[in-house]
């Protein structure tokens, strides 16, 4: 199809030939061998140029979008290897959705349209481990200690730990 698109582009079967870097006669061999597997013409072809029959254009058509849509499809293949077309599914303790999410899951999605981002909310540190390990998780942000084998776990930030009292509790210091 490629070569069949070629020699239709450039109107002439040398020109394809240069054009796909291989010599004329075996680029007209392999047109011939597609009209036979076909069983129908799809150039005339005279000696200085080519034109196509009719069912030669209805081919040549057709091969186009093949060939766009394979091309694609290698694209969106190579998309998906490096992270940037398919599904995330992230999971978050409570503490996580005031500050954090909101500005990392709008940082994510504008490096990242082609990505169906699912979010999954107040999920404690034992159910986002459960999660991850049977693979309906991928990414977790979570509280530690994580004590599993099959998990990595990179500390993101630190996070002031702080105690509410009444201020007629026996700890509570008044400050002014």
């Amino acid at each position: 199809m490629r070569y069949f698109s070629a020699v239709v582009e450039e109107g002439n079967f040398t020109r394809a030939a240069e054009r796909l870097s291989m010599a004329q006669s075996p680029l007209s061999q392999q047109i011939r061998a597609l009209e036979r597997e076909l069983g129908v013409q799809l150039l005339e072809r005279t000696t200085r140029s080519i034109t196509l029959t009719a069912a030669g254009r209805v081919f040549y058509d057709r091969c186009v979008a093949l060939l766009d849509d394979a091309e694609d499809a290698m694209e969106s293949a190579r998309k998906a290897d490096r992270g940037e077309m398919g599904a995330l599914s992230l999971g978050f303790t409570g503490s996580a959705t005031y500050d954090l999410m909101p500005n990392l899951v709008r940082a994510y999605r504008e490096r990242n349209p082609l990505v169906e981002l699912t979010l999954r909310s107040e999920m404690l540190t034992p159910a986002q481990v459960d999660a991850l390990l049977d693979g309906t998780l991928s990414v977790g942000l979570l509280r530690p200690p994580v004590k599993s084998p099959g998990i990595i776990v990179e500390l993101l930030r630190h996070e002031p730990l702080l105690v509410a009292l009444p201020v007629q509790h026996p700890r509570a210091i008044a400050t002014a």
